[in-house]
């Protein structure tokens, strides 16, 4: 399905194109936009085949809806240090193991700290703070707090729920 970038009408034929897929995995689905997640709990080797069989079933799905996965932006993440790594396959295709990863602009590493995503942050902050220094030659008192207000502060406190 191709359709221009931003299209409104794309998007929906999308969803709407993609709505059966959690009934064609037996495992917990999550899906946004065109990312697709699935979860397991690992407690065994028993666990590890499970997993690998719902992989096998996004598979099927995918090739009966001719909608195919791109094997290199699929990866594993492992959630904790005690669960075994294991080799999970796509296609034929060994799956890549990630130790962090981005979720909704937030970066979350496998001991579920959030250290990388705090670093990407206060770098995004300083970077900002950098652009109005060179912007704005004479910072009035009314304005500074403005600035920070819209430009520094939703860097700094989106995601802070979590």
């Amino acid at each position: 399905m191709v359709s221009p970038k931003g299209n409104v009408l794309g998007s929906i034929l999308f969803v709407i194109f993609i709505n059966d897929l959690p009934d064609a995995v037996t495992s917990t689905t999550n899906i946004f936009a065109d990312y697709t997640k699935l979860f397991r709990a690992i407690r065994g080797s028993e666990d590890r085949e499970k997993l690998q069989n719902y992989l096998n079933q996004l598979v099927k799905w995918s090739e009966r809806w001719q909608l195919g996965f791109i094997e290199n932006k699929c990866k594993v993440f492992h959630l904790t240090n005690s669960n075994h790594i294991h080799i999970y396959e796509m296609n034929g295709a060994a799956l890549d193991i990630t130790h962090a990863e981005k979720d909704l602009g937030l970066t979350v590493d496998e001991d579920l700290k959030f250290h990388k995503n705090v670093v990407k942050v206060v770098n995004k902050a300083s970077r900002m703070l950098g652009l109005i220094r060179k912007t704005f030659s004479l910072l009035e008192q009314t304005t500074v707090p403005r600035l920070f207000t819209t430009m520094i502060r939703p860097h700094l406190e989106y995601g802070t729920v979590i």
